[in-house]
């Protein structure tokens, strides 16, 4: 279930426990797309082992297609 972060921003619990674990601070975030820039941003910057780029890696994956879906016209 998604739940509000801000007025512009609503994420579900998972990704906001994944995102608070890794010091990823989303509260400046307006979109999905600025929370995405964060995660790769972390992602390229800190020496991660597998299973951590494997979990922010798929937690990018989800953010990317609802960014997709919400804010492309079709």
């Amino acid at each position: 279930m998604l739940v509000n972060v801000n007025k512009k921003l609503m994420l579900d619990d998972y990704e906001i426990g994944v995102l608070k674990k890794y010091n990823i601070d989303i509260s400046n975030c307006n979109n999905l797309r600025e929370v995405t820039l964060l995660v790769e941003h972390f992602m390229d910057n800190y020496e991660l082992d597998s299973e951590e780029l494997d979990e922010l890696d798929y937690i990018l994956e989800r953010l990317q297609e609802r960014n997709y879906y919400q804010n492309t016209n079709k």
